[in-house]
């Protein structure tokens, strides 16, 4: 079931990054419309759900490693949350300190990471 969750969410990725973007600045942020994404942000988007939607068709060991990164990302992302989303804000934003991240995303980042882990842990042991 994860698989094809991840499957989704990078068809979803992958046929609307714009789209997307602009969800998630308006769950994300306080302040959605002073986020200036840089040019190049759509594109990443629609690259990263391409490769989910590979990886997760593929299966065997490239399914394997992703899971894996996925489970590594979501550890940190569980320990560091700010740090995870100031790092992805100075990385994608061209004004990354005008950017103020709602308090309850910041948790539900955390919170994510958590799932993000067992999620790997789990499908690891299933190997």
């Amino acid at each position: 079931m994860p698989r094809i969750l991840l499957a989704a969410l990078g068809a979803g990725m992958t046929l609307f990054p714009d789209r997307i973007l602009a969800a998630y600045e308006r769950v994300a942020f306080e302040n959605p419309d002073d986020a200036d994404a840089k040019s190049w942000l759509p594109a990443a988007i629609r690259a990263e759900g391409a490769l989910y939607v590979l990886l997760c068709v593929l299966g065997g060991a490239a399914y394997g490693w992703f899971v894996r990164l996925v489970g590594g990302v979501g550890a940190v992302v569980a320990v560091f949350p700010r740090r995870y989303l100031g790092w992805g804000g100075r990385l994608a934003y061209e004004r990354p300190d005008d950017l103020r991240w709602r308090a309850g995303f910041v948790a539900a980042v955390r919170g994510l990471g958590v799932l993000l882990t067992l999620f790997a842990v789990r499908a690891l042991r299933r190997e």
